[in-house]
């Protein structure tokens, strides 16, 4: 068990001070209910379905990535009701753990073995995206790879015959043509994702850019999971469990 505070204080000291100051909405705590956390139930976001199932999971505190969206209007109150009514304790970080070296992003580079791996591509000021080294291989044997550390299908589409040897990742929603000049500008000859857009597969296709589109929240949840077992390490006898969500 632990107190909220406690477990508030410790996250908070795993992000540096200025990736909290420069994006103080895209991270926050909500509600604070007056009782001992003993389960922690995590996703990559805040919707009724993963609302449901933390209140199954008998969960004092969700921890979530996205929190309920605000252009979703009544889906945002529907869900900070659910908490409310179920008394769960919600806490969510966006940018700072996008940027962070534990995160999203470099949490998805790290699992498919990337190496000389380096932040780019700019979003509210911090760097989201990472590049870097890996394996040399056929592309199929890259989204073969995917599929497996991201335990889902994901989209491919090959755009040059070459083997696969310099990545970019940038997770969730990179789905802008913007994100592929990161890989433009790092030399890269694959570009992982989380979502697919038209403009994204024309542009990727004329800079002979391969493209690998994972889902949004599979994508994200390795960087969610490595910021709860961090936060956990620092308390005994805290249980915690992944919810596993549909992979839009």
């Amino acid at each position: 068990m632990a107190k909220l505070d406690d477990i508030k204080n410790v996250i908070i000291e795993l992000f540096p001070e200025n990736a909290l100051n420069d994006t103080t909405w895209e991270y926050g705590f909500k509600f604070n209910f007056d009782k001992q956390i003993k389960r922690i139930s995590y996703s990559t976001n805040s919707t009724p379905f993963t609302i449901t199932k933390a209140t199954e999971n008998n969960a004092d505190l969700l921890i979530t990535h996205h929190d309920a969206w605000p252009f979703m209007n009544e889906q945002k109150e529907y869900c900070n009701k659910l908490l409310e009514d179920n008394e769960i304790n919600h806490c969510f970080f966006h940018t700072p753990l996008d940027a962070s070296e534990f995160g999203t992003s470099y949490g998805l580079a790290s699992a498919l073995e990337m190496e000389n791996m380096k932040f780019t591509a700019p979003y509210y000021g911090h760097l989201v995206g990472v590049a870097g080294d890996i394996r040399s291989q056929s592309f199929n044997d890259l989204v073969t790879m995917c599929e497996k550390v991201l335990y889902a299908s994901v989209h491919s589409y090959q755009n040059n015959d070459n083997l696969c040897s310099r990545v970019l990742v940038i997770t969730g929603g990179g789905n802008e043509t913007s994100n592929l000049d990161s890989a433009i500008s790092e030399k890269c000859d694959t570009y992982i994702t989380g979502e697919y857009g038209m403009y994204l597969q024309h542009y990727a296709e004329y800079h002979k850019i391969n493209l690998i589109i994972g889902g949004h929240t599979k994508t994200e949840i390795i960087g969610v999971r490595n910021f709860v077992k961090r936060i956990v390490a620092d308390f005994n006898g805290l249980q915690i469990c992944e919810i596993d969500e549909p992979n839009y």
